[in-house]
């Protein structure tokens, strides 16, 4: 396996991580709790009869435009697409291997528990990375994970 290929499409891969996340950075507010009194209440009168109601129109939730770029380096790309919750990243598989990736997770997970522990990641084929995450996360907390990460990738590939 060539080192300096796969550095580069690694460390891409990893900054394309960095644009993972929420569309903003706002938290969320939090919901409001329902109290239901304690006590019975008697049964309202009856509502008088309507003859015809008006339709009810439900309004859709906005869609979400994914986050997508492609990341280039001596002739190899790494392509990513990503939602709040999921991204979906596109490598070469021909000098990326499934194996490669899984040593790399595995050694970043031990070294940041606290911050990967809730990151589950499948390659449901070579060539394909399927990452998933917190809806939370907003794309400044990805790109403080990545800059960690960076450290650890070029730890693993001096012991490649």
């Amino acid at each position: 396996m060539k080192t300096k290929p796969v550095t580069a499409v690694l460390l891409a891969l990893l900054l394309s991580v960095a644009l993972v996340g929420c569309q903003s950075s706002e938290p969320v507010e939090s919901i409001p709790q329902i109290v239901t009194p304690a006590a019975p209440v008697e049964a309202p009168a009856p509502a008088p009869v309507v003859e015809e109601a008006a339709p009810v129109v439900e309004e859709a939730a906005p869609a979400v435009t994914p986050i997508t770029g492609t990341l280039s380096y001596a002739g190899y790309s790494v392509s990513y697409e990503a939602v709040p919750g999921e991204a979906v990243v596109t490598y070469p598989a021909d000098i990326i291997y499934d194996s490669d990736i899984d040593y790399f997770f595995a050694y970043a997970l031990a070294n940041h528990p606290d911050l990967l522990s809730q990151v589950v990641y499948q390659i449901p084929q070579s060539g394909t990375l399927v990452l998933n995450f917190p809806e939370e996360v907003t794309v400044a907390d990805a790109e403080a994970v990545v800059n960690l990460l960076a450290v650890d990738l070029e730890a693993v590939l001096a012991n490649l």
